[in-house]
C-alpha cells in the first residue's frame, strides 16, 4: 500500500511538473539608441529590448535605469521605456540594468 501511494504521488508530481513551462532566462538587453545629442530643455524617449522576447514580460518590471551625470535625468514612463531630459550642458551615460546585464546610451547635452 505504501509503495502504491508513493508511486501515485510521484506520478502526480511528474505530470504537474511537465505541464509547467519555465520562463526563459534573459540573455541580452539592447538599447534603442547608441547615443543622442540634445539641446538643454529637450528630451528623448529611449527603449530597451529584452532577448529572448519570451523573457521580456517578466523582466520589464525589474529594469533599473540610471544616469552617470545630472545633466541627463530619467523618468521611467512605460515598462521598457524612459524619457531622458537634458538639464544642462554635459555628457552622461544612461544605463539600463537587469541583474548582471546592461545596455548603455551616450547622452550629449548642448547649450
Amino acid at each position: 500500500m505504501k509503495k502504491l501511494l508513493s508511486l501515485s504521488i510521484a506520478l502526480i508530481l511528474m505530470l504537474f511538473a511537465g505541464g509547467c513551462e519555465k520562463t526563459p532566462e534573459v540573455e541580452h538587453l539592447h538599447m534603442s539608441r547608441d547615443d543622442v545629442t540634445l539641446p538643454v530643455g529637450k528630451s528623448v524617449v529611449l527603449s530597451v529590448a529584452v532577448y529572448p522576447s519570451a523573457a521580456a514580460e517578466g523582466a520589464y518590471k525589474d529594469l533599473e535605469w540610471s544616469s552617470t551625470n545630472g545633466c541627463a535625468t530619467i523618468t521611467k514612463t512605460e515598462r521598457n521605456r524612459a524619457t531622458i531630459y537634458a538639464k544642462f550642458p554635459g555628457t552622461a551615460t544612461v544605463t539600463v540594468t537587469y541583474g548582471h546585464l546592461t545596455a548603455d546610451c551616450g547622452i550629449y547635452v548642448e547649450e
